[in-house]
Formats: C-alpha cells, sequence, structure tokens
C-alpha cells in the first residue's frame, strides 16, 4: 500500500508542472533558473516513484512468501519461490528488451522503408527508374515505391561558422508517403511536405515570423492569403491598379521575379544543432563536385529551411536532411537518376520474403536488399544482449533447482525409515521415484505458474499504464515499452519445469536404492 501511494504521488508530481517547480525549489532553492528547477523536479519525482516501485516488488515478494509457507513446508516454499521470481524475473526483462526492439526496428523501418532496390555492383546510379517503379508496383507483395537519392553533404551556416556533416535525401512529396512516414515526422516537427514543391508557402513566415508558430501548428492550412501578403504583392496590387486606371498606351515588359533558393527539411535534432529558424537560408556543400584550376572543387547551392522532420529517433534526426528530387538532381548535375528506389511491403516480417522475390526477378539489373540487412550489425548486437540477459537470468532458475535438491534430499534423510518400512511392505522403486519426482515438479510447476502470473502482470500494467521516462532525448520516447512474445513465454516455461524436473532425478534414484534393512538400522 506504502508503494502504490508513493508511486500514484510521484506520477501525479511528474505530470503536474507546478508540483515538479515546487519539489525542484524545495530541494535546489529558488534561486536557479525555473526551467532547471522544474527539471531537477521532474528527476525526484521519478526517483521517488523508483522507491515507490521498489516498496511494491517487496511487499509483493514478502505476501508470495508467507502465502507459500501457509500452504508448504519451509523448503519447498523457498525452492517455490524462487522458481517464481526468477520465471518473473526473466519474463520482466525480456518484455521490455523485445518492446525497445520493436520500437526501434519500427521506427528505422518508417525511416528506410521496408525493402530498397540499388544499382548493380560497380554502378553508381539506377537509370530509367520511372519504368522501374512501375514494373516493381505491379509485382505481388510491393505496396508502395518512391525514387529518392542519397547522398553524403556539409550543412554550413556562414553567418554563424556552423557547420554539420548530414545525408542529404531528394524525395517526391507525392509518392514519398507510400514507403515512409515523412509527412508524420514533419507532423511531429514543423512544416508542410508540399512546400519542396511549393516555396511560396513560407512566404507569409518570412515576411512575419510570428506567423511561424501557426505554420508548425497547423502548416498544411497556411496560404498566402489577403491577411497575409506580403509588402512586395500589396505594392504589385497597387501598380495593378494604377495601370487599370489609366489608359495603356504600350505594352513595356515586365522584370519577371526571380525565384528563390530551393526548400529542405531538417531532422529535429539536427536544425536544434544548426541553430535555424524556418524561411533561412543554408549552404548545402557536396564533395561530389568538377574538376577546377586547383583540384577538385565541391559544389555548393544555398537552400531555404522549410521546417524539420521528428522520426523519434535521435540518430536519424540528427544525420538527415530531405528535399525536393528535382533540386537535388539539379545541384549534384547528375541528369534524371536515382540511386535507390524504396519499396514497401505487407507487414516487416513479410519483407524478407519480398527481397527473395525481388531478387529473382530483377537479377543482375539492381541489388535488392531488405530492412534486416541494412541494419544487420545493430539488431545482431541487440539479439545477442538479449541471449546473453536470458542466460544470465536462468541462473535464478537453476538457484532454484539446487534448492530443491537439498529440499528432496532433507526429506529423504527426515523420511529413510519410513521408506524403509515401505520397501519392506513392497513399495517398488519405481515408486519410490515417482513420490520425490511428483514433490519436486509440483515445486516448478507451482513455481512457474506464479512466475508466469506475476511477470506476465507486471508486463501488462507497464504496457497499459507505462512507467514515465523523463529523459526522452536519451530513450528517444516517453515510457517504457514491453513486448511479451509467446516463444520467449514457452521457452522460460519449458526451461523451468525442466530443470525442476532434472533436480530430482539424483534424490529419486537415492530413495529408489534404499533397502529396507538399510532404513531401519538408520545408516
Amino acid at each position: 500500500t506504502l508503494g502504490v501511494v508513493v508511486s500514484l504521488g510521484a506520477s501525479a508530481i511528474q505530470s503536474s508542472s507546478s508540483a515538479s517547480l515546487w519539489l525542484g525549489k524545495v530541494f535546489s532553492g529558488s534561486g536557479y533558473d525555473e526551467l532547471l528547477v522544474q527539471t531537477q523536479g521532474a528527476q525526484l519525482g521519478q526517483a521517488i516513484q523508483g522507491v515507490g516501485l521498489g516498496f511494491i516488488i517487496i511487499g509483493v515478494s514478502v505476501a508470495l512468501f508467507g502465502f507459500l509457507i501457509w500452504w508448504m513446508t519451509t523448503f519447498s516454499a523457498f525452492s517455490t519461490f524462487m522458481i517464481a521470481t526468477g520465471v518473473a524475473e526473466v519474463l520482466l526483462v525480456l518484455g521490455v528488451m523485445n518492446g525497445f526492439q520493436g520500437y526501434l526496428r519500427s521506427k528505422l523501418v518508417d525511416a528506410h522503408a521496408h525493402v530498397s532496390i540499388l544499382p548493380p555492383q560497380g554502378a553508381e546510379w539506377l537509370t530509367g527508374y520511372e519504368e522501374m517503379a512501375k514494373d516493381l508496383r505491379g509485382i505481388e507483395g510491393v505496396f508502395g515505391a518512391s525514387p529518392v537519392i542519397n547522398t553524403e553533404v556539409m550543412l554550413r551556416i556562414p553567418s554563424k561558422e556552423v557547420s554539420s556533416a548530414a545525408k542529404l535525401i531528394g524525395v517526391r512529396p507525392t509518392s514519398i508517403d507510400e514507403t515512409i512516414k515523412l509527412t508524420q515526422f514533419i507532423d511531429e516537427g514543423c512544416g508542410c511536405l508540399s512546400s519542396l514543391d511549393d516555396p511560396s508557402q513560407l512566404e507569409p513566415m518570412i515576411a512575419n515570423p510570428m506567423k511561424a508558430y501557426k505554420y508548425c501548428s497547423d502548416p498544411c492550412t497556411v496560404s498566402v492569403s489577403d491577411a497575409t501578403k506580403t509588402r512586395s504583392q500589396h505594392e504589385a496590387e497597387k501598380i495593378n491598379h494604377q495601370e487599370a486606371s489609366t489608359p495603356v498606351m504600350m505594352a513595356l515588359p515586365v522584370p519577371q521575379k526571380q525565384s528563390g533558393p530551393p526548400t529542405i527539411f531538417l531532422g529535429v535534432h539536427l536544425r536544434y544543432s544548426l541553430g535555424l529558424n524556418i524561411g533561412q537560408n543554408i549552404e548545402v556543400i557536396s564533395p561530389l563536385g568538377d574538376i577546377g584550376p586547383h583540384g577538385p572543387m565541391p559544389k555548393l547551392k544555398p537552400f531555404m529551411l522549410a521546417g524539420w522532420a521528428n522520426s523519434g529517433l535521435a540518430e536519424v534526426d540528427a544525420q538527415q536532411a530531405y528535399a525536393s528530387l528535382r533540386d537535388v538532381q539539379r545541384f549534384l548535375g547528375v541528369g534524371d537518376v536515382v540511386n535507390e528506389i524504396r519499396l514497401r511491403a505487407q507487414d516487416i516480417e513479410s519483407a524478407r520474403i519480398l527481397r527473395d522475390r525481388l531478387s529473382l526477378h530483377l537479377g543482375d539489373r539492381a541489388t535488392v536488399v531488405d530492412w534486416r540487412e541494412r541494419n544487420s550489425g545493430l539488431f545482431s548486437a541487440l539479439q545477442l544482449e538479449r541471449i546473453a540477459m536470458f542466460l544470465v537470468l536462468t541462473i535464478n532458475i537453476l538457484l532454484a533447482a539446487f534448492s530443491i535438491v537439498s529440499t528432496l534430499v532433507m526429506n529423504l534423510i527426515e523420511r529413510r525409515r519410513e521408506i524403509a518400512i515401505l520397501r519392506a511392505m513392497g513399495a517398488e522403486a519405481r515408486s519410490m521415484r515417482r513420490i520425490f519426482v511428483s514433490q519436486g515438479l509440483t515445486a516448478g510447476v507451482v513455481g512457474c505458474t506464479l512466475g508466469v502470473l506475476i511477470g506476465g502482470g507486471a508486463c501488462l500494467l507497464l504496457a497499459t499504464f507505462g512507467l514515465p521516462l523523463n529523459a526522452e532525448e536519451v530513450y528517444y520516447i516517453s515510457s517504457i515499452p514491453v513486448e511479451v512474445k509467446p516463444f520467449d513465454l514457452a521457452l522460460t516455461v519449458f526451461v523451468a519445469i525442466g530443470v525442476s524436473l532434472v533436480s530430482t532425478i539424483y534424490p529419486a534414484r537415492y530413495a529408489a536404492n534404499i533397502q529396507p534393512v538399510e532404513g531401519v538400522k538408520g545408516r
């Protein structure tokens, strides 16, 4: 009860900014910055919540052990309790690791698509990509295709002497949402994807920076209207009105308005590191330049920031920038080519089947990779960590198995005379083995059942209510994700019951080998 009260109070402190501010002032004083004090208060609230969860765990453990002692002997209750806690720990830890791995996998797939078509070995570009994309859309299992250009660039702010490396991705706003969730990322950040093809949407923000807030809150509804006309538009209307009220003497050439720089979207962390706002220019530098009198010369072109994307992964948001496919082609001077066609499958698990099907269909014309191959190093490390964690936590179940052995051996020594009498009355050795095996197996099954109930209940509570995380810049999420897989559950139950069964072999065989005369003599 104390743990529940403390946890609920800490959650209330974390959810209330005023409570976090008050708690921060109490422990750090009022002479600090308000935002810093509020952050410290939220961190203290999370620490208090951890203390409350510790009280809950202690209370549940004491109640469980008390119930087992009421139902079993002391040593049997101890063995069952260790098996229950071991199974619960394995399920909870694997559930959290699966949740983090699933979240990371979904975010990476949302940012990079399921399957990618790359140029063949020895080639740099894909030519005729329009026909290839149209052909790929007709293949079974392909639910979307979008051509893109990936290139490494350097972003520089001349006025601030700030620069950063980035991966510039040229996309088509009309087709990119077929494969990745770029529109959703921009909605989570700021801007409207259509501004890549229509930079005039940024004119109200450039003329009046106060409208940038409205642009971020509802970007695609902001347009150039009578209330947001720039000074040049009002002057043009005034000139047109004067020209309409005077007779036309002769047609004079009208100067054409020079087009501004192309627009670009940055990852939210990349935008923070550069310190840019909407409408500001940024220089994009590519090392793939021409040969000048003094050697290779990089390409340089100004782009205008149209907004930023928030994918939920710092690795992606700190590296990637998005621009129009046409603008990137012109910037690189490569013509109408791409170096990747991204495809979307029905789901993550069917990407491998689609990759094999596309490899047979395309042959040597292109290279096909899926999301597993693209991130093979990362997910191999996560899988190895998951296996290692399972083996480490299984040690608790092995310790419970040793306690089962010790419990059965002590019962064997205590009941030695009774066993000898039963053997003298005609009890078979098989019956003695069955008695001790059933006793150890009962402890294993009961402990495994309680562990599944406790661990599964804890995972269900975490998945339903969540455990909040304040350091979103580290974890990239607001609460701990949990995912319990049926295979993990079945493997944990199998290991727990199997270890409990194996631990009964030695005491059961020892009991079956007791001779009636030896038992009566007390040997």
